[in-house]
């Protein structure tokens, strides 16, 4: 971080920025760096700007050429990894993914672990869980693709809600 931003974060937070002892006032400049920019990652190969972050788990392909040029992309085939019950899901995932199928290896990763007869009958889309990321309900018929479940991998919530059969599981969660 530069000086004068660390300077003006640390008054943001009521501090002085006090280097060897000396306390510096600095007036507020604004940061020599813009800021980066979030590369957004799709299944298809595409250039990443210079000034951008990448999320972690994307393929990436450098040049060697001294073009300086990346490209990247998410993996074909990519593990999701949630936490769910006493365990945490691990499930491999493809573009066309559907969440229905989530749901469904959620259902039977929890029998698995806790022994709860549940219901995951994926044909009929009718599971005890349901996946939530970012406050929203992903709709079950979509893809891993149509809702960028790559993108919000890390903030995946999986919620009970009634069975086909008519039972819930929601002590097992």
């Amino acid at each position: 971080m530069c000086l004068p931003c660390a300077a003006r974060q640390a008054r943001a937070f009521g501090y002085t920025l006090d280097i060897f002892g000396l306390i510096l006032v600095l007036p507020d400049y604004s940061c020599a760096f813009p800021a980066l920019e979030q590369f957004r990652a799709s299944y298809e190969w595409q250039e990443v700007p210079l000034a951008a972050t990448v999320p972690a788990g994307l393929e990436i392909r450098l040049s060697l050429d001294g073009s300086h040029k990346r490209v990247a992309r998410i993996p074909p085939t990519w593990r999701l990894m949630a936490p769910l019950g006493q365990g945490i899901l691990r499930f491999d995932v493809t573009a066309s993914t559907r969440i229905q199928e989530v749901e469904a290896a959620a259902a039977a990763h929890v029998q698995r672990i806790s022994g709860v007869a549940v219901v995951a009958d994926s044909s009929s889309a009718s599971t005890c869980f349901m996946v939530w990321a970012h406050g929203e309900r992903l709709r079950a018929d979509f893809t891993a693709e149509q809702v960028r479940l790559f993108e919000r991998q890390r903030r995946i919530e999986f919620r009970p809600r009634p069975c086909a059969g008519g039972g819930e599981i929601g002590a097992a969660i």
